[in-house]
């Protein structure tokens, strides 16, 4: 399993992946069976519904509207980039997505039956239980509803994984890393092996990566209940390492980092001109090829909300331009200068990287973002400017991106370093910070810059993971113990009815391992958490009588529309049914996801209120 906390990073992460997997199904068709055996390597792309269709049904209406979300989450073939054929077919198991390519050359482009061996549906997923799944971690809150599909990753014909990936690890933290460490204890004690005992025989390698971090050690023990292994360790020479080497003089790498106030100016004045200076240096350098001008001709811009985000899209389509114009003709740039037009340049095209774009619009940008931008003479047409939020600071590897501008010295010092990573790769980088001069700690930041910006390492926040606290507890403690007996003890997995004799099993196979855990990870909450757990079980086998009473046959652990035969309803249903004075019929609310830990409210914006007849007369 390979787990990533954005959206972005994971579809950039799946397309790299899906190359490697069609190079080892590749040789081992070539090698033969004898050596590499008779299954297929194969991928899955397990994210929320929002991405990818989770059912047959839904696939199958997406690819032939060509709505979103869709099936087709990779554009290009992996193995020689040729277009890719999306279709639902009849296989002989039930319909099923397939994906071939067009090229009848592709080494791949023969196999059969069912063309490239890429998952995208949860129900191909949950059927034919790919070698490497790739998923959001927030999806991994699932376990708990869809016990009986989501078995098949833990042991239900295949042996449970042996590998799990976690990348970005300083990323689970605060109340991702809180709820991600009880749902951990679940998918670890799902992929642990025992014997006949009950004594573990066999436990997942987790293998997590991160470059911005503090105290790892217990970030991994809350997070996993393991000890911290560094690889590579560290070397004699602190400043050669596995991954890094000081760079000589002559190479062309690196960041440059300038600092910005608004004193004096409103911060989107300030912000404005910088990003007319960039963007008109970008088109002034005088320097042939057309190629060498690329990496500091797409600014990607850097935001820390939302609503400043949006107020610069409109910025870019109206002072920017103007103010270029400004400095083209200061600076004497005039329509030819040394035989290349350096007039005022024309902002054509930009794009929005945030979580309000949908799975395919993210695709479409990082794609258009990767494209190498020349001048007119190419006919391509480049990103001007990219406006983002904190989804590209991690895991964003575009090597000819070379310039940045930061609005606001973000929260985190993990934060800047990340995010201030994604230019300078390949090719000299510069970053710009225009701090806000109202802002207390854009002020200091800016006037100690240069230190502090020597030696920003020293100041990464350490992670906060406390998966045993109450409030953590009380949302998804019981998921946890759910996902975990719905799979492990046999009566449970397709009935949620907890019988005397079946809680003597659940507290053996699912109790004794969780408390075993929270001993080790926070000894202070282990009495709080043995209370809560007995509380939940006798709320579920209350909730059985109550099902017997009633004589209820069809009970099952999620039913959101019927939730007085459920045992779980989800976060979001409890609340909408609390703000319209209606109850979960005794259902437990549980998180759809990780990441939204609270519920929320929509609303809208009117013009006016209406005013009604008895106000008008002054009553």
């Amino acid at each position: 399993m390979m787990r990533y906390t954005l959206r972005l990073l994971t579809i950039d992460q799946f397309q790299r992946a899906a190359r490697s997997i069609m190079a080892l199904e590749h040789t081992r068709r070539t090698v033969g069976s004898q050596l590499l055996g008779t299954e297929p390597f194969s991928i899955g792309l397990w994210v929320g519904g929002g991405a990818t269709p989770n059912s047959i049904k839904d696939a199958k209406k997406q690819i032939a509207k060509d709505q979103n979300p869709t099936p087709r989450q990779l554009t290009d073939c992996p193995c020689c980039g040729g277009t890719l054929d999306w279709r639902v077919e009849n296989l002989g198991q039930g319909d099923s997505v397939t994906v071939r390519c067009v090229k009848r050359d592709c080494p791949c482009s023969q196999w059969l039956p069912r063309g490239l061996p890429i998952f995208t549906v949860d129900e191909d997923i949950y059927r034919y239980k790919p070698s490497l799944v790739i998923g959001t971690i927030d999806k991994f809150a699932q376990i708990a509803f869809k016990a009986s599909d989501t078995r098949a990753f833990f042991g239900d014909r295949y042996p449970p994984p042996d590998l799990i990936l976690q990348d970005e690890l300083h990323l689970i933290s605060g109340p991702l890393g809180s709820l991600a460490g009880l749902y951990e204890a679940a998918i670890d004690e799902l992929c642990t092996r025992r014997n006949a005992n009950g004594v573990v025989t066999h436990r997942p390698k987790i293998i997590g990566s991160t470059a911005t971090i503090k105290r790892a050690q217990e970030q991994i023990l809350q997070l996993f209940n393991r000890e911290a292994c560094q690889f590579p360790p560290p070397v004699i020479d602190a400043n050669r390492s596995f991954f890094a080497r000081p760079a000589a003089e002559d190479e062309k790498v690196g960041r440059v980092y300038v600092a910005v106030t608004t004193a004096g100016r409103s911060p989107k004045f300030s912000l404005q001109a910088v990003y007319a200076t960039l963007l008109q240096s970008g088109q002034a350098i005088p320097i042939t090829p057309d190629e060498e001008r690329d990496p500091w001709w797409t600014l990607l811009g850097y935001f820390n909300s939302l609503r400043e985000l949006g107020g610069s899209l409109v910025m870019l389509s109206d002072d920017v331009p103007i103010s270029m114009s400004m400095y083209a003709k200061s600076r004497g740039e005039s329509v030819k200068q040394n035989g290349y037009d350096v007039s005022r340049r024309k902002i054509e095209s930009f794009e929005e990287l945030t979580s309000r774009r949908d799975q395919v619009e993210l695709r479409d940008a990082f794609r258009r973002l990767k494209t190498v931008s020349y001048s007119p003479t190419t006919g391509s047409q480049p990103l001007d400017a990219v406006l983002a939020s904190n989804m590209v600071s991690v895991g964003v590897d575009v090597d000819r991106l070379g310039i940045m501008c930061i609005f606001a010295q973000p929260k985190q010092t993990a934060e800047y370093i990340q995010a201030s990573s994604r230019v300078g790769r390949k090719f000299p980088g510069i970053i710009v910070i225009v701090y806000k001069n109202s802002f207390a700690r854009d002020r200091s930041r800016y006037e100690t810059f240069r230190s502090w910006n020597q030696a920003f390492y020293r100041d990464v926040e350490p992670s906060s993971v406390t998966p045993f606290a109450p409030r953590a507890r009380d949302r998804a403690l019981h998921a946890a113990i759910v996902a975990v007996a719905a799979a492990k003890v046999h009566g449970l997995l397709t009935s949620p009815r907890l019988t005397a004799a079946l809680r003597t099993e659940v507290e053996r196979v699912v109790i004794e391992p969780l408390l075993a855990r929270a001993f080790v990870v926070d000894q202070r909450e282990i009495d709080g958490t043995r209370r809560d757990v007995k509380a939940f079980l006798d709320r579920w086998q209350q909730r059985t009588q109550w099902w017997d009473g009633k004589g209820e046959q069809n009970a099952s652990y999620k039913k959101d529309r019927t939730p007085e035969r459920a045992l779980l309803i989800s976060a979001e249903e409890a609340a909408a049914r609390l703000a319209t004075m209606h109850t979960a019929e005794g259902a437990v609310p549980t998180p759809n996801s990780m990441r939204d830990v609270e519920a929320s409210t929509p609303f809208k914006l009117i013009e006016r209120l209406q005013v009604g007849p008895e106000v008008q007369h002054g009553a």
